[in-house]
């Protein structure tokens, strides 16, 4: 007998159109559309820029040529008899950065295109010039300068708006990218300037991601490989299997440094010829060098100006967490007069008020323009919680970030209640440098740590990767669920207990509330007094007592039987 039967099928193509969901989302699309509206109407006096680094495209070792990995969508031209090979995903250690900054023509209406406008890209070697929040600032002023300033130092136009996807070198909330932006602020004279960020995992809203399609056009059909070195200098890369290995000895050995550099240079210099062949709407793609360190050291050494006393190390050196603005009384004074720092947001604007700042630069707007000009408003919920108010009932009015659901939303987490058996003393194993606050937060595994999870936290370290109350490995990763940190904290949170109750691992002692390894020493006579009382006396740095904080304390002595009051 002969069976017939129908079955509903079809042929498809996989289309990368999944988007994973992020409880911000609509209060960060909100903000981009408000965002917008602001940069539409002040138009003719701004300047609108988005940046992006696309994905690194990796360089193979000499004669081990490593596909870019773009897919390509037809057949490429070679000469007859050649054969189009690369190795596919070999193991590799250099590569090349391509920081996309999109110089976007302002519409006339906020509903218009913003996807017009001038490509610039920067390409850069990963290993000797990793992105940076610094090197980002210095480049973008750089390019700035040549494209859109009149006497080659200020910006024409004094109000920037900035907007990125969030990364470690572009997230608005991190303290090394607000000085940055502090940088950029002071060195083109700005007015005022507004940067925005997407939510995580919602990177395709931002403009600049549109042009690395265009830029995997040079992409395909390319594969790369550094020039081989002199047989000694090989010998002595061989083994450097890792960025912190081949940075470290680069840094013991210059030498070494330079002919690595000098060995990049020729892959690099066909990148930068093979983006420059890209057009935008009929305008080319501008290709710029790397910012040297000389160029970045130019530009940190602006923020001097806020330092009382010359002598020493540089102002941005020393600032390395929020808790260091308190050392600079200047700093300080302009935080609180022209800063605004919000989950998604990041401002500075001059102000009339008389300060040492915009007393030595007054704003350079038309008097009734700037009197007009106000903080760029966070999203609101309209009365019955259906959605946002518009840009023009919310635009001129104090708003807060209140209606952030990450914000309002409590620390509790459902993954530490899950964990909970794992996050105990027992179980500390390391710990991992959160990139905003500079806190440490403990890391905690089941068993002993083998040589491929401390790689793997190096490598997280390395890369900025990790924030508080961010999972510390992304889902699918061979090591999730085996290494974990609390979830349930913030920046605002203090040190864990954990850290300094190990049981197997011990930690140097670091300030409680804010993670200085700057601390009161126990011969200080508060010090001595609260540790006859309490068995645990948390540690405490001279910022935070100065504050008027007390030292952290538990487990009161008993006297005869009864706890000391």
């Amino acid at each position: 007998m002969c069976y017939t039967g129908v079955f509903k099928v079809k042929y498809a193509v996989q289309q990368r159109l999944l988007r994973q969901k992020h409880q911000d989302s609509a209060y960060a699309f909100q903000l981009f559309a408000m965002f917008k509206e602001m940069a539409v109407k002040y138009g003719e006096v701004s300047e609108f820029i988005s940046l992006d680094d696309k994905s690194i495209v990796p360089i193979g070792e000499p004669n081990k040529p490593v596909s870019t990995g773009v897919r390509p969508h037809n057949r490429a031209l070679v000469p007859e008899g050649v054969k189009l090979y690369a190795l596919d995903h070999d193991f590799h250690i250099h590569g090349a950065v391509p920081s996309v900054l999109f110089r976007i023509d302002i519409p006339s209406n906020s509903r218009d295109s913003f996807y017009n406008g001038n490509v610039h890209v920067t390409v850069k070697d990963k290993v000797f010039n990793p992105s940076s929040a610094l090197r980002h600032a210095t480049e973008t002023v750089k390019i700035l300068r040549s494209e859109g300033s009149a006497d080659g130092v200020n910006l024409s136009n004094p109000l920037l708006f900035v907007y990125t996807d969030g990364g470690p070198d572009h997230r608005t909330n991190f303290i090394s990218v607000q000085l940055s932006y502090l940088v950029i602020f002071f060195a083109l004279d700005l007015d005022m300037l507004i940067a925005a960020r997407t939510a995580p995992s919602q990177s395709y809203a931002n403009p600049a991601e549109r042009c690395m399609s265009l830029l995997n056009m040079a992409l395909q059909h390319v594969s790369l490989q550094r020039r081989e070195m002199d047989a000694n200098s090989e010998v002595r890369v061989k083994s450097l299997s890792s960025l912190k290995k081949l940075r470290s000895a680069a840094d013991k050995q210059p030498a070494l440094e330079k002919k690595l550099m000098e060995s990049l240079e020729p892959v690099l210099a066909q990148l930068k010829q093979r983006f420059s062949q890209l057009k935008l709407h009929d305008d080319p793609v501008l290709v710029h060098d790397a910012a040297s360190d000389e160029e970045m050291k130019n530009m940190s050494d602006i923020l001097d100006i806020l330092k009382e006393v010359d002598g020493g190390n540089n102002a941005f050196s020393q600032l390395k967490t929020k808790s260091d603005v308190v050392k600079f009384d200047k700093l300080k004074d302009f935080v609180e007069r022209h800063w605004r720092s919000r989950p998604y947001s990041f401002q500075i604007k001059k102000c009339k008020i008389d300060c040492w700042y915009c007393t030595l630069n007054p704003p350079r707007l038309p008097d009734e323009v700037f009197a007009a000009l106000d903080w760029l408003p966070d999203p609101t919920l309209n009365a019955d919680k259906s959605g946002f108010l518009p840009f023009s009932d919310v635009y001129g009015k104090e708003t807060t970030a209140e209606d952030c659901p990450s914000v309002r939303n409590s620390l509790s987490s459902e993954e530490d209640k899950k964990n909970k058996p794992l996050l105990v003393a027992a179980k500390v194993r390391a710990f991992i440098i959160c990139c905003e606050c500079g806190k440490r937060r403990v890391v905690y595994c089941s068993q002993k740590l083998s040589h491929q999870m401390c790689n793997c936290l190096d490598r997280v370290q390395e890369e900025l990767f990790y924030s508080c109350g961010s999972p510390l490995l992304p889902d699918g990763h061979q090591f999730n669920g085996k290494l974990l940190v609390r979830e349930g904290v913030d920046c605002s949170s203090p040190i864990e207990t954990t850290y300094y109750a190990g049981a197997v691992t011990k930690f140097a002692d670091i300030c409680f509330f804010c993670g200085d390894t700057d601390i009161v020493p126990d011969t200080n006579e508060t010090i001595k007094a609260l540790k006859q009382q309490y068995s645990i006396v948390r540690p405490i740095c001279p910022t935070c007592n100065s504050s008027g904080k007390l030292p952290a304390v538990r487990n009161a002595m008993k006297v005869h039987g009864k706890r000391k009051n």
